[in-house]
């Protein structure tokens, strides 16, 4: 799924997540202007990205917190980029007990253990849809999959049909849309089932220096930034 200006051709344009084939989903870049931010724009920098204000151009429902598309000549919003330790050091695969998951068992957490830590890529199919996988932080090649056994999961090449279409999202780490999710075998091993039947709660904790294990589990230190841009509108 991508961000998406929802008409291509209209001087003001609501935004939404859809399909990456559409013609409002392409030709999106990040600018940086004169005050220490940056702009969200479309279209060569023909459109930008503003916050909604009510009584605007054009004929669509607006909220306090949404966005839309206008040409930039009429202004935009600007943005604060933040960087975060997802894309730097990856995440841990940490079940509810802080025990972590490598592939192929959970075991307790390490933050020196790369074997723990993982990355998300997106693979796009010829219809322009967009797969997740989650593949080692370091070794982009080797991807968590599920293999042909009905309860199997391995590491595998991240070009492996197992490898795509993985997700992770209230506490399941599933696979084949969200029908497969990760469990644990009482020998802390990995495997997989329906989702209908059993999961282990499972959590993306980011690695950062600002993380310390103590006792097994692992303390995470967070801090917010707002407003942030979350989806199709800013969130609090």
């Amino acid at each position: 799924m991508c961000l998406e200006r929802k008409w291509c051709h209209a001087a003001h344009s609501p935004v939404s997540v859809g399909s990456c084939k559409q013609c409002g989903a392409k030709h999106w870049s990040i600018e940086q202007d004169s005050q220490d931010y940056v702009r969200l724009t479309e279209d060569k920098g023909k459109n930008c990205l503003v916050r909604s204000k009510p009584g605007g151009a054009g004929k669509f429902k607006r909220y306090k917190n949404t966005m839309e598309m206008q040409h930039c000549t009429e202004g935009y919003t600007g943005l604060l980029m933040t960087e975060v330790p997802f894309h730097e050091g990856g995440v841990l695969l940490q079940a509810a007990d802080g025990m972590c998951l490598d592939g192929e068992r959970f075991r307790p957490c390490d933050l020196l253990d790369p074997r723990l830590r993982w990355a998300v890529g997106v693979y796009f199919t010829s219809s322009g849809q967009g797969e997740r996988y989650f593949h080692k932080a370091l070794e982009p090649d080797v991807c968590l999959a599920r293999t042909g056994k009905k309860y199997g999961l391995t590491l595998s090449d991240c070009k492996a049909w197992g490898s795509k279409r993985w997700s992770i999202k209230g506490g399941r780490l599933a696979q084949g849309d969200g029908r497969w999710c990760v469990v644990r075998q009482f020998n802390n091993s990995a495997g997989m089932e329906r989702c209908g039947v059993a999961f282990e709660f499972v959590s993306a904790v980011p690695h950062d220096p600002a993380v310390t294990a103590i006792g097994g589990p692992v303390m995470t230190k967070l801090t917010q930034h707002v407003p942030v841009m979350a989806g199709i509108g800013l969130g609090y």
